[in-house]
């Protein structure tokens, strides 16, 4: 999952999406996955979200890049991190 201040209200109409995203993909069924947040150094309250989640649940990792990347090029990058066979890119909407 790409973040950049996915926390923004300004962004999302007032509603807190980022936590609404990652709740939704730990309620999932399917249970052994990893889910992987690479943040393209927001300056909002995403960082501290994502490492909250992190914290509570050994399936999510975060990282911050260590550059700021147009949005293709962090989901680039963001692919390469896993080590499963398979991949799935969702955005910190998504539901």
């Amino acid at each position: 999952m790409p973040v950049y201040n996915s926390f923004s209200y300004e962004r999302s109409d007032g509603k807190k999406l980022l936590p609404l995203a990652i709740d939704s993909l730990l309620r999932q069924t399917f249970k052994d996955f990893e889910l992987i947040i690479l943040d393209n150094q927001s300056t909002d309250d995403t960082p501290n979200i994502c490492r909250e989640y992190a914290q509570k649940d050994s399936r999510v990792r975060f990282l911050v890049d260590d550059q700021k990347r147009f949005a293709e090029a962090a989901t680039t990058k963001l692919g390469g991190l896993g080590t499963a066979p398979y991949c799935m890119i969702v955005n910190d909407d998504d539901m």
